[in-house]
């Protein structure tokens, strides 16, 4: 049994647990003029305001490198605005208060940097050094470029604080802006997203305000406003759902993060591990709440029109008059309300949502345990980026945390460990793609021989009703009549049994659940035996098992997504 020691740490910025925040990037010219710092502090509230405003159960979160000008600008609005902030360091904290001339920058440098919920220095370049980074050129430049990237790649929206001239200088304002808008790519991640652009001016260029409006929101070439709304309010609504279930499921969110660890008592979790699995554990969650609630309305459905073709063969073969017409009436209405209140509800939608990225999470909780230095939310391809937007952008705040740097530099667990560690994971994956598989297959072969058996009555009931008068003993007068109601009813049912096949796709579950049982099943024979093994080669392809086990749940849970997805999500080509 593994063991981790569990240490509870305060949800920043009173979010509630399970909920993911949109995250605020910040970048900008540091030579501002100071008497305009009161305004621009003042429009950015404006911008948190909104947002809160907009998504009021999402909650917000800056990323600040805190510098002189834009960045302690925004950091300032969002304190006020109560928005809690990440301060992101592009070094060392030693070599970047060096950039702080004056006594008094440094010391507020200082106040800011206590006041952020968490702190991340980014790792210094490929073949760097200290010294390198120490002293003005190429190599200080290049981690200046690193900290864009990071904010562009790890945050919804970014606010620009310059004065809109593009330039080509290395980590620049305007590089971070080209990079948000799609324009310049320094990674395989799609991040880009919208600029909200202010105005200002800056002490080089004079005292002139730059000629321009003084805010304008810039999006990706290909998309606008309505895109990114649509996926904000996608957030939006998990966050909400979270919200309003809490009382209700708690306990069984409960029993979902003890799922997690198979039962077993988790100690030793990081704080990323344990954002991880909070988020996991009420995605999962309400997951089974959604499926089950509609689940439960479209049997009511298909229960009240299979009511509803009894009456109206009653009323059609069997003279049963105006009560039948209105059994018939009713059972159509009631299935009507029930199936517009069910697609307005959004259940089904919001089960995949959420099982899309509960899945997802539950695959980057034990690359986290393994020490496998990816992030799930950088692997979804570009064929499903308009069902995942939402969902990768949920679970790239994970990514926020020091730990997960620090493993991209090989910190972590010994090999023997990450693989005993995430052996249990793939066992028990195994076991539950198996045993799913062949319930749906159950369920699929009971339906079809229903179906089956109904329809077959309906085709050989009017048979024998016409073959009846050449037997010896003749049939009741009305048994030609009953004949035809059974067998309409038979053939309605059978043509119920059939669509609900259909609608719950049971053939397409087994079928995903038995491929995903046979990549667990491979992976966690190949990973026994190179446990047997246990040489470092034999620990080294074991990794390598791992994060192709990973990629492949990813792969297959995307495209399970976009195959299920009624309402296709298409914030444009720059995502």
């Amino acid at each position: 049994m593994v063991h981790f020691l569990v240490i509870m740490r305060p949800t920043s910025g009173g979010s509630v647990p399970g909920t993911v925040s949109l995250v605020v990037a910040v970048t900008g010219h540091r030579d501002l003029h100071r008497e305009d710092f009161h305004d621009l502090e003042m429009d950015v509230g404006r911008i948190l305001a909104g947002l809160r405003g907009e998504y009021p159960n999402t909650p917000l979160l800056m990323l600040s490198g805190l510098a002189e000008g834009a960045d302690r600008i925004a950091v300032r609005a969002a304190k006020a605005s109560a928005v809690p902030y990440i301060a992101v360091l592009p070094m060392p904290e030693h070599l970047y208060r060096a950039d702080f001339e004056t006594e008094e920058s440094d010391s507020e440098f200082g106040q800011l940097l206590n006041g952020a919920v968490r702190r991340i220095v980014l790792p210094l370049a490929a073949g760097a050094s200290l010294s390198d980074v120490a002293r003005p050129g190429e190599s200080r430049d290049v981690q200046y470029e690193r900290l864009g990237d990071f904010l562009v790649n790890y945050s919804q929206i970014l606010i620009a604080i310059w004065d809109r001239k593009r330039t080509r200088k290395k980590g620049g304002t305007s590089e971070v802006v080209a990079m948000k808008l799609g324009e310049k790519r320094e990674s395989g991640r799609m991040a880009a997203g919208p600029v909200y652009e202010l105005l200002a001016r800056r002490v080089r260029h004079g005292a002139e305000m730059p000629i321009g409006v003084k805010f304008a929101v810039q999006y990706p070439l290909g998309s606008g406003a309505k895109d990114y709304d649509e996926i904000y309010k996608l957030l939006e609504q998990y966050n909400t759902d979270v919200v309003e279930a809490g009382p209700r499921l708690a306990a069984a969110a409960e029993k979902s993060r003890s799922d997690l660890f198979d039962g077993a008592l988790p100690t030793g979790l990081t704080e990323a591990m344990q954002w991880v699995a909070t988020v996991y554990s009420w995605a999962d969650t309400l997951a089974i709440d959604f499926a089950n609630r509609s689940l439960r309305l479209w049997k009511a459905v298909f229960a009240l029109l299979a009511i509803g073709g009894v009456g109206l063969t009653w009323l059609h073969t069997l003279n049963g008059g105006w009560p039948m017409l209105l059994v018939y009436y009713a059972c159509l209405g009631f299935a009507f309300l029930l199936a517009r209140w069910e697609l307005k509800g959004r259940r089904r939608e919001r089960h995949e949502d959420y099982r899309a990225l509960a899945e997802a999470l539950r695959v980057q909780f034990f690359w986290m345990a393994a020490g496998f230095p990816d992030l799930a939310a950088e692997q979804y391809l570009r064929k499903q980026a308009g069902e995942m937007v939402w969902i990768r952008d949920a679970m790239s705040e994970c990514g926020l945390y020091e730990e997960v740097l620090e493993r991209s530099r090989g910190a972590g667990a010994g090999a023997p460990a990450r693989i005993a560690l995430v052996q249990k994971w793939v066992e028990s994956q195994a076991r539950y793609f198996l045993k799913t598989s062949l319930e749906h297959e159950k369920k699929r072969k009971a339906f079809n021989l229903f179906a089956k058996i109904a329809a077959a009555a309906g085709l050989l009931v009017p048979l024998l009703a016409l073959l009846a008068p050449s037997l010896e003993h003749r049939p009741e007068p009305r048994f030609e009549t009953w004949s035809h109601a059974v067998a309409a009813i038979a053939m309605w049912w059978a043509a119920l049994a059939w669509n609900y096949s259909e609608r719950r796709g049971f053939v397409e579950e087994a079928r995903q659940y038995g491929r995903m049982y046979d990549l667990f099943h491979t992976a966690d024979q190949d990973l026994k035996q190179l446990e047997t093994e246990g040489t470092e080669r034999s620990f080294e392809r074991a990794e390598e098992i791992i994060g192709e086990l990973g990629r492949e749940a990813l792969a297959e849970n995307g495209d399970w997504l976009a195959m299920h997805r009624e309402r296709k999500v298409k914030p444009g080509p720059g995502v």
